[in-house]
């Protein structure tokens, strides 16, 4: 596909920004786009690990299974000026009640199946990205919960709120208020419910990151940051490297980890046990460090690898299990969070129709995220990496 080289081309302004101001009394949003990568976070400390070196499996799931658009999102650390966001953030509107606004007289036409991805051309792939934030531009998302007072807190950033209607409810804590609440999504791929998608886990939601992977049986974690990239903290680190740590009911214990240094990928088995029952739980963690801030990776395989790996832990699970929400997450929990789901859907896609049967419609497929979770894919270079990753798939098995 010509396109595939192209990519850098396709980025004229990735470092234009430019401010806007947030509400975070809003109940309704009006989204313009956001990256994963913030400008300020929350502090976290850095990782260390043993090293060894993990093989290549091609497991398939057990269910059917670059950017104009560069801006920094608001941090919600009570340090900093909430009120203040570089790029596009939600803006406010005053009722849920309002008309939908119409669809680009394009969305039809680019929402048919593809059956031949040697036939899309680069023009073809920068359009539909053009369109999809035509629509994210225009959407209303519901987000009354993230904009609570009591909840305001547990976002990272103010401008990436989880849409109530796809809001992962925890259970309730002696009725108190917020406590059902987490900044995640449910979201459905080839399956219902086959991700949750989340932000990395603050210093004060740690407890409630371990509380949501209970409660909804998950027993992989996909980590698409590192705890600090260019010296700004991204995610608090939700584990310890040496000795069991609690959190609250919840006790983390590394049992292995095992470092791929060439691919950057660190695959951590954690034991965590419910203090409430002493019932414990086997978690796999996997790290992709490689994923550059503000932009996509300059290779596919080792993505590619890790859904393979991913792809084979689910198949070796029990059967009941197979299917539960894999948890992923980077610092927002959208621009890297919502590429690995593209990628993860189409090749689940690959690995369970017939060649000649697979709708290869990437539009489609984010177009559907971000209903889920605003903002799912949010830059230019990540859309067209999605279509490359698919590419060298295709090609890795000899099947273009």
């Amino acid at each position: 596909m010509d396109s595939m080289n192209s990519r850098s081309r396709l980025v004229s302004s990735s470092s234009d920004q430019t401010e806007f101001t947030s509400s975070t009394s809003s109940t309704t949003t009006t989204n313009t786009g956001a990256i994963d990568s913030p400008s300020l976070s929350s502090s976290s400390s850095s990782t260390s690990s043993s090293t060894s070196t993990s093989p290549l499996s091609n497991g398939k799931p057990h269910a059917p299974s670059r950017s104009s658009s560069q801006i920094s999102l608001s941090s919600s650390q009570p340090s900093l000026n909430r009120g203040i966001s570089m790029g596009a953030i939600p803006t406010t509107r005053s009722t849920a009640d309002m008309p939908p606004p119409p669809l680009p007289p394009n969305h039809e036409r680019l929402l048919l199946p593809i059956a031949d991805l040697r036939l899309h051309t680069e023009q073809r792939m920068k359009e539909e990205f053009m369109t999809l934030e035509s629509i994210y531009h225009n959407s209303i998302h519901v987000t009354i919960e993230g904009t609570q007072k009591y909840n305001t807190s547990k976002n990272r950033y103010t401008n990436i709120l989880p849409c109530d209607l796809t809001r992962v409810k925890l259970e309730k804590v002696n009725g108190q208020e917020g406590s059902d609440y987490i900044n995640a999504n449910f979201i459905d791929g080839e399956y219902d419910r086959q991700y949750i998608c989340t932000q990395g886990p603050l210093q004060n939601t740690i407890a409630d990151f371990w509380r949501m992977v209970w409660e909804n049986e998950s027993y992989i974690i996909v980590m698409l940051s590192k705890e600090l990239e260019n010296c700004r903290p991204k995610c608090d680190r939700y584990w310890s490297e040496t000795d069991p740590v609690n959190f609250e009911k919840f006790c983390v214990k590394l049992k292995e980890i095992v470092r791929d240094e060439e691919r950057e990928i660190i695959t951590r088995t954690f034991i965590l046990t419910n203090a409430t029952n002493n019932e414990s739980r086997i978690i796999t963690h996997y790290q992709y460090e490689g994923w550059p801030d503000h932009n996509a990776p300059n290779d596919t395989e080792p993505l590619r690898c890790l859904l393979h790996l991913i792809n084979q832990n689910q198949n070796d699970l029990p059967e009941k299990d197979q299917a539960n929400p894999i948890v992923v997450h980077c610092s927002a929990g959208v621009g890297r969070t919502g590429t690995f789901c593209t990628v993860h859907i189409m090749m689940s896609r690959i690995d369970n129709s017939p060649l000649d049967k697979v709708d290869f419609n990437l539009y489609s497929v984010v177009n559907n995220l971000r209903k889920q979770r605003p903002g799912m894919v949010q830059q230019l270079e990540q859309y067209l990496f999605c279509y490359e990753a698919i590419e060298d798939e295709l090609r890795e098995r000899n099947i273009t």
